[in-house]
């Protein structure tokens, strides 16, 4: 079974309180040994600690990584049972609502959440040689991180998790 990257380019315009998305959810493709660098997925050496999923993430990306829990049955929503088993068994875990109970609860068939830079970013691709390139869509998500620095005056990221 093969891993997927799922992945938010994300930014903050200076003196903006919060993270907004570009273009939705990205997947540039499998490259294990870019996998191993970004989070030690499928390989070793991450560079990078594996930070796990920002708490202020845009809200694309934290509904997308979750499961409302409800007892109204839909795609996106999850019974509480289900969501209880799920972070009993310790694959899941509750994301809170702002009064302190459990709201959400996370997908248990993604890992490794962590979210990098676009410094950080370019750091991970320098790491590779012209002999061991890595996809060219990872190169155009970097331009877009940097695009949106300058451009939009704005702090800029990439957050990310694994399926498998």
């Amino acid at each position: 079974m093969g891993a997927d990257i799922h992945m938010y380019a994300e930014y903050k315009p200076r003196g903006y309180g919060q993270w907004l998305t570009f273009g939705g959810r990205i997947n540039p493709g499998r490259s294990y040994r870019l996998f191993a660098r970004l989070a030690n997925v499928r390989g070793g050496g991450a560079m990078f600690p594996v930070r796990g999923m920002p708490a202020d993430a845009a809200y694309e990306a934290l509904w997308d990584d979750r499961f409302y829990i409800s007892t109204e049955p839909s795609e996106s929503y999850v019974a509480p049972e289900v969501a209880e088993q799920w972070v009993h068994d310790g694959v899941s875990s509750y994301a809170p609502k702002a009064d302190g109970t459990p709201g959400w609860v996370t997908n248990p068939d993604w890992h490794s959440h962590s979210w990098l830079t676009a410094s950080e970013l370019a750091e991970v691709y320098e790491s590779f040689t012209d002999e061991d390139p890595i996809p060219v869509e990872y190169y155009a998500l970097l331009a877009a991180l940097r695009e949106l620095e300058t451009r939009a005056d704005a702090e800029a990221r990439v957050v990310f998790w694994f399926d498998n």
